[in-house]
């Protein structure tokens, strides 16, 4: 499963339960009735209303009913081409490998490809990545009765037997037949089916991302956390996201929208320091506008609110006077030594009465953007 990692940090219970309480219920207002029956059944961590591979389709983006009976449709025949009734009279130790073999013989017929997170493209296509190998994979289990779990480390699903705790790669036809390939690199842990089909919406949000189309990165994180609140991949593009939909609208002079950006994912999680770096790189770049607009009574209400949040940010304390020498220097190119005279008394009053300004304006103090990196495992 593909993760695009744009900042690593460290998650906290906070985050999910704030979340939960907040962002879902106003992301979901506007929601297809498929989807939003789907998300309110996987609240409780089960799927009650939805089979299985229907909710997977849903998060795939099938809100349509006759859409989704196509596929499932095509899924019986290809699952007929298994033979599952000859599997299922096997040994029960030999029904988890047999099950693998015909599913990458008869269903999985393509290539491992990192996007290809959609089953219904899979059924198509027979291209695959870990999750949707993974669903499939499970869903035979169940037909033939083998009992098997869904494990997960970061960037990465499969399955497990759970009587014998045995790990299955569900992207490799040979993994019973090359036991090279037995070795977990990261320990791995169960998730639940609901979380599965949580990694379908995040996967989707992956490639969303990598075109830089935030909001709908957002909302299809907001889902697969919806899903899975503990998936900390998904915790971290959500912030990741945040900050960067924040440093694209500040590219564009939307200075007021990317701090709002980046009220919301502090209010996530308040040490995020891409978060925090860019609150002080937003707020320079959209001081230093209203400077060249000559509108300097907005300039200073904006450091006057950021130092109450941040008192000791090196921007807040000392932007102040930056303002002040611009707006002076205004004034004596104007020639307006009236309005100089009483934007130095308001200086000294706010800063000291011991503050020299001189008319040339003193620089922003210089703040450097934190953009996160593109990864894949």
């Amino acid at each position: 499963m593909s993760v695009v990692k744009f900042a690593a940090f460290r998650t906290c219970a906070a985050l999910a339960l704030l979340f939960i309480g907040s962002a879902v219920a106003v992301a979901f207002e506007a929601i297809p009735s498929a989807e939003q029956r789907l998300l309110a059944d996987a609240r409780d961590g089960e799927l009650q209303q939805f089979e299985f591979m229907e909710a997977a389709l849903i998060a795939g983006g099938l809100q349509d009913s006759a859409a989704r009976e196509a596929v499932l449709r095509e899924r019986e025949l290809k699952y007929q081409s298994l033979d599952l009734a000859v599997i299922a009279r096997l040994p029960r130790d030999q029904r988890p490998a047999a099950l693998l073999e015909g599913m990458h013989q008869q269903i999985l017929t393509g290539s491992f490809q990192p996007t290809a997170t959609l089953v219904q493209q899979t059924f198509a296509t027979g291209d695959f990545n870990c999750v949707t190998a993974t669903i499939i994979y499970h869903d035979l289990c169940e037909r033939v009765g083998v009992n098997a779990e869904i494990i997960a480390q970061s960037g990465h699903v499969c399955s497990r037997l759970i009587t014998s705790r045995e790990e299955i790669e569900t992207t490799r036809a040979d993994w019973f037949t090359n036991p090279e390939l037995r070795q977990s690199e990261q320990p791995r842990h169960a998730i639940s089916a609901v979380a599965l089909v949580g990694r379908i919406y995040y996967n989707r949000a992956l490639a969303k991302l990598e075109q830089k189309e935030f909001a709908a990165a957002i909302e299809l994180l907001e889902k697969s956390l919806a899903c899975d609140a503990r998936d900390r991949d998904a915790q971290e593009n959500l912030l990741a996201g945040l900050n960067n939909w924040a440093l694209s609208l500040c590219e564009q002079g939307e200075y007021a929208t990317a701090a709002r950006r980046i009220t919301t994912g502090l209010a996530l999680k308040a040490d995020y320091q891409p978060l925090l770096s860019n609150d002080l790189h937003v707020h320079q770049q959209w001081v230093a506008q209203l400077c060249r607009e000559q509108n300097f009574e907005q300039a200073l209400q904006l450091l006057d609110a950021g130092k109450s949040r941040r008192p000791t940010a090196p921007l807040f304390v000392s932007g102040q006077r930056a303002v002040y020498t611009a707006w002076l220097k205004s004034c004596n190119e104007q020639g307006d030594t009236a309005a100089a005279a009483k934007v130095l008394r308001r200086a000294q009053e706010q800063l000291g009465a011991q503050v020299k300004l001189t008319v040339e304006a003193r620089p922003m103090p210089k703040v450097i953007s934190a953009k996160g990196r593109s990864e894949r495992p």
